[in-house]
């Protein structure tokens, strides 16, 4: 990777108050334009880009979280917010994992939507036909490589012991 472009820059809220950043453009080993708006001081452009490539992951999962799992409230009481939030966080998290034990264990043939989690979460006709999770499934997207391998990293213990309760959820 390397900067072609690389300057201070500033921008202002509706207080007039300033938040000040560097504005780096640089090619990376593909040869495509990257560009960062940073407040980090980084010496080396590799490693701003490694920081910032482990950063989408969490921005995607953030979006995901707000999107389908959050419940929507016009409650203006914290505590049933934060508790709602917290609930979204836990369904998206027990999405990703399900899905990276099934990337282990069976390959991208298997994926589950978000909105077929969902659906997955709160069906207790699944209990009486399990043939019908036979249709929960589609091939995952590639997006799905860069999740599994974070998810991996981070809790590799945990994910890929059977002794875990993690385990004993799933069967």
């Amino acid at each position: 990777m390397r900067i072609i472009f690389s300057y201070p820059h500033h921008i202002t809220n509706k207080k007039r108050k300033r938040a000040h950043f560097t504005l780096v453009i640089a090619y990376n080993d593909e040869g495509e334009l990257r560009p960062f708006a940073t407040n980090i001081q980084v010496e080396n452009p590799r490693e701003l880009f490694s920081i910032y490539k482990r950063r989408w992951q969490i921005e995607t999962n953030i979006r995901s979280t707000r999107h389908p799992f959050l419940i929507n409230t016009t409650s203006l009481h914290m505590p049933i917010r934060d508790y709602l939030m917290r609930i979204a966080v836990i369904c998206c998290f027990a999405w990703m994992v399900i899905n990276t034990f099934m990337i282990n264990e069976y390959g991208y043939s298997y994926w589950i939507t978000i909105r077929m989690f969902i659906v997955l979460l709160f069906n207790k006709s699944i209990d009486e036909n399990p043939e019908k999770l036979k249709k929960a499934f589609t091939k995952a997207p590639l997006s799905a490589q860069t999740m599994e391998r974070e998810l991996s990293l981070t809790y590799s213990n945990f994910l890929y012991n059977p002794q875990n309760h993690y385990y004993s959820i799933i069967k």
